[in-house]
């Protein structure tokens, strides 16, 4: 056909939009699992010199944790934790509100 009608036309739009907002988000999710993967390598890598290997429980716990900012603290303090169980009780971080002041006031007052 020569041609194609108005209703093909916004359908294959549709088609290569929707195609690229999922590739867009493939994307993003693929970075995000990557970062996680990043995080957890160096957290295993420098536990396992500061206490030896770690268990299967302890891989599936850590694997388990999938907040990146929970994984950055972590990756953060495994060189002042002194053990795998106290490295697993870093509390969740808690989003910023970008203040980068204690309580919302200058000098922590």
């Amino acid at each position: 056909m020569i041609w194609k009608s108005i209703a093909e036309e916004d359908m294959e739009l549709g088609w290569s939009e929707g195609l690229r907002r999922g590739q867009d988000q493939g994307r993003r999710e693929g970075r995000e699992e990557g970062v996680r993967t990043a995080y957890r390598s160096v957290i295993l890598r420098l536990g396992q010199q500061s206490w030896g290997r770690r268990t299967p429980a302890l891989r599936r716990r850590l694997e388990s944790i999938t907040d990146v900012t929970t994984l950055a603290a972590m990756s953060r303090r495994v060189l002042d934790a002194t053990s795998w169980s106290t490295l697993l009780q870093t509390p969740r971080s808690t989003p910023s509100r970008g203040t980068g002041r204690q309580n919302g006031h200058r000098n922590g007052r």
